[in-house]
């Protein structure tokens, strides 16, 4: 497996490209509801995200830059990271999904940075889906490694996409409620289906909100990315610049 190789300046480097460049040029603006740092620092942390966009781990980097004080790490599949080996720099480990001694191996690792007191995102889904599919199914790899540190405590990660009245996709992200459980003494596949069910709940409430356009600082969301400049934005700007000069040349 490929072990993260976290680089400080490499980080502070992406960060501000991330943040400055890429994430503007692709989204109008991202909001995140709730804390992503769990009550207690001193205990690790297992971030369940759902999967449904290529852009996930970017949203998750960029939210814990802009919104952590831990100490993150990412589980990725084996053939991206092997692509993009840069990412390990940013505390990216992989998993080869196709060998039962690469998915141990990955869930060790995970449970050895967990005993650390580092923070572990992983994508329980085990691949990307859309968003609307039913019910959500995590792989029995969660529950494998909340059996091996049961001391975790467990944030739920939720993010839906929308596009109404802007060019660009908003995103958004909620950090629901940590979990705090005696995962030692819960069946691994049951410790699995159970978290399944409380991410799709918190999934189908996140899913709502955005159709009522509800996700604002009236539900608790708030941006980490700034609105970003759009087609759109920049024609609305045009037009009142055209009718100012229209009202002025009628005028003189």
């Amino acid at each position: 497996m490929l072990q993260a190789r976290k680089s400080k300046w490499f980080n502070a480097l992406f960060h501000a490209y991330n943040k400055h460049y890429l994430l503007p040029r692709h989204f109008d603006q991202i909001l995140l509801r709730g804390e992503l740092d769990p009550p207690d620092l001193r205990r690790p942390a297992l971030y369940a995200m759902n999967h449904s966009s290529w852009w996930d781990g970017l949203l998750m980097y960029h939210a814990v830059k802009e919104r952590s004080a831990g100490d993150h790490f990412i589980m990725m599949d084996e053939r991206q990271l092997s692509k993009f080996r840069f990412f390990q720099k940013l505390g990216a480990f992989s998993i080869h999904k196709q060998s039962m001694k690469g998915i141990l191996r990955s869930l060790h690792y995970a449970s050895e940075l967990m005993e650390q007191g580092k923070s572990v995102w992983i994508f329980p889904q085990g691949d990307i889906y859309h968003n609307d599919v039913r019910p959500l199914h995590f792989q029995p790899g969660i529950g494998y490694l909340l059996s091996r540190s049961p001391s975790p405590i467990v944030i739920p990660v939720t993010t839906v996409f929308s596009m109404t009245y802007v060019q660009k996709p908003v995103a958004t992200m909620w950090a629901g409620t940590p979990i705090e459980e005696d995962w030692s003494s819960t069946r691994r596949r049951e410790s699995s289906a159970w978290l399944a069910a409380r991410l799709e709940q918190q999934l189908d409430r996140h899913k709502a909100l955005v159709v009522e356009d509800q996700c604002g600082p009236q539900s608790g969301f708030n941006p980490i990315l700034k609105k970003s400049s759009s087609t759109d934005a920049l024609f609305e700007d045009f037009q009142r610049r055209t009718q100012w000069w229209k009202r002025f040349f009628k005028s003189s």
